[in-house]
């Protein structure tokens, strides 16, 4: 009558002893012995155990002779017997069904009642179980031993880069165990041979996929993360093969771009394009959660650098080039299949040491396409004569029309729009260039004549060309009494001003025409004065006494009327 979850209690030892040893008339070191109190399986996941009671597994021959059950047999990684030299089962051979974990010494099946098969054992099953079998009661050499077929079983599958996956040997059947017995103990029947298989792995894996030169370093740093302690590692002493030929080597996205030492966009995209095989996977957690991920077939992935090494050709001059991650990498690979790019190979392996002409790629020639009724803004700014930032400007106001969806690159304006603004405006800039004069003197110069900016909201003044037709540049350059009112702006905001003096100083400041013709006017620092009017001075009585007896005002006049 008792379920699986007893009798892992059980093999574990997480029971009263005393009283099952009452129960069982067995004494307390008996039932001690009997149980397996191994540590968690290191590498391993926090669900991972070295006890199996997920299926009923033993020697059919034992059985049938009568023999009572083996500790041995609740150990995952021992799948044969050596006493009999066959193979242990955990289910019928004939339907299937698995051996009941509540009867354990039932020699038959169950469901068909047929009595188990028995196929002779592969030797290095054999030899795993022999050994296994040897240090049951020393709990020490037993678990290094499995510790180092777990982190055999880690280094030879791409199961081991997977999110959330669970190796959970003891929930594996014992057809399934065997697999990975026969593949795993030749690597990790020594510690010296866990190195060999370890160094022999590292070169298989990049003489398999040269151009992925990072899939090992992941393999292992990923052993390590689960736990694992490896031995030092050094040219192989012997090859001991560690690659499983039917992994079919599925691998996350994220996981796939580093191997190829890129980052995971630029893999989305070819992926997307189905440049790459990939899938959509799922994985329930150890905690019951469902993950869901895109894993990217590393075989194929490793094809497609491959062929873009055998079309690339070998240089040593670098000039002219530029690396292909530097483009969209989809555009690329089709443009080098199709035969229209030519790609460049200088040293190494991997896809970031690839090279393409700039000139091109699909990149240079979006930069260079022009409707033939737009004109970029270098050609805007050669025929108005000024600079970028200024017909950037006029673009954003909508002076200039511009093309509705611009390269992100460039402004492709309209021609027309610019044709007809440069026939009917000139800006203050080309027309101080042609007279030789500062901007802002030419505007003052201008407004003394009664010509006055277009009204647009742009960054400089704008002129109509028929406002300045009839301009003599004599006249203009010989102007030297004019104000400056259309001069830069004051930045000074008297609403903004706390000390009422200032407040008065700033209008009388203002009425003379800013701050330098004022200070012409009735002397003084113009930076003194700016320090007043931002209150950065103090101004009080007294200062404002001198401020009108300088400037030739009525005595109060600056002054408060508390403060008279």
């Amino acid at each position: 009558g008792l379920n699986d979850i007893y009798m892992h209690h059980l093999a574990t030892g997480k029971v009263d002893i005393e009283q099952l040893a009452t129960f069982t008339e067995h004494t307390p070191d008996e039932i001690e012995r009997a149980a397996l109190k191994l540590g968690p399986p290191s590498p391993g996941g926090r669900y991972d155990e070295y006890v199996t009671m997920h299926r009923w597994r033993y020697c059919p021959v034992c059985i049938q002779q009568g023999k009572s059950h083996q500790k041995a047999w609740l150990l995952p990684f021992v799948t044969a017997c050596p006493e009999h030299k066959c193979e242990l089962v955990d289910s019928c051979y004939k339907c299937g069904r698995p051996h009941a974990v509540n009867l354990p010494l039932v020699p038959y099946c169950g469901g068909c009642q047929l009595f188990s098969d028995v196929d002779l054992a592969h030797p290095h099953e054999l030899e795993c179980s022999q050994v296994l079998i040897k240090h049951m009661n020393d709990e020490t050499k037993l678990k290094a031993i499995l510790d180092r077929l777990m982190t055999a079983w880690y280094l030879s599958t791409s199961e081991a880069l997977r999110p959330h996956y669970r190796f959970s040997p003891q929930l594996r059947t014992v057809d399934e165990m065997r697999k990975r017995v026969i593949q795993l103990w030749p690597a990790a029947s020594q510690p010296e041979h866990l190195s060999d298989a370890i160094a022999s792995q590292i070169e298989n894996l990049r003489y398999r996929w040269p151009h992925l030169p990072f899939v090992s370093t992941m393999l292992v740093n990923r052993t390590l993360e689960a736990g694992a302690t490896l031995p030092g590692q050094n040219f192989p002493g012997k090859r001991i093969q560690l690659l499983r030929d039917d992994d079919p080597w599925w691998v996350p996205q994220t996981v796939a771009a580093k191997a190829a030492g890129i980052s995971d966009h630029i893999i989305q995209r070819l992926v997307d394009k189905k440049q790459v095989r990939s899938r959509l996977f799922s994985n329930i957690s150890g905690d019951g959660k469902r993950h869901k991920f895109r894993m990217v077939d590393l075989n194929n992935w490793h094809t497609l650098i491959e062929e873009l090494y055998s079309n690339a050709i070998q240089i040593e001059d670098k000039t002219g080039l530029s690396n292909i991650l530097m483009f969209r990498l989809h555009e690329v690979v089709r443009d080098v299949r199709a035969g229209k790019m030519s790609i460049f190979a200088a040293e190494g392996d991997a896809l970031p040491d690839l090279m393409v002409c700039f000139n091109e790629s699909r990149t240079s020639a979006r930069r260079r396409y022009k409707p033939s009724d737009t004109m970029i803004s270098a050609e805007a700014v050669e025929l108005l004569g000024t600079y970028h930032a200024v017909v950037a400007d006029l673009v954003k106001r909508g002076i200039l029309k511009a093309l509705r969806k611009p390269n992100n690159h460039r402004i492709l304006i309209d021609v027309e729009s610019v044709n007809n603004f440069h026939k009917e405006y000139i800006l203050v800039g080309t027309l101080a260039k042609q007279y030789g004069v500062n901007n802002t003197n030419l505007a003052e110069k201008l407004a003394s004549l009664g010509i006055m900016p277009a009204p647009f909201e742009a960054l400089v003044s704008i002129y109509r060309r028929i406002d300045i037709k009839g301009i003599d540049l004599e006249t203009v350059k010989s102007l030297t009494s004019y104000a400056t009112m259309t001069g830069r702006k004051s930045t000074v905001d008297p609403s903004k001003a706390n000390n009422p003096r200032v407040k008065k100083l700033i209008e009388l400041v203002a009425q003379h025409g800013g701050q330098s013709n004022f200070c012409r006017k009735f002397g003084g620092s113009p930076g003194t004065l700016s320090l007043i009017l931002r209150e950065k001075k103090a101004f009080g009585p007294l200062a404002a006494k001198r401020m009108e007896e300088r400037c030739g005002l009525e005595l109060g006049q600056l002054n408060s009327a508390t403060d008279k």
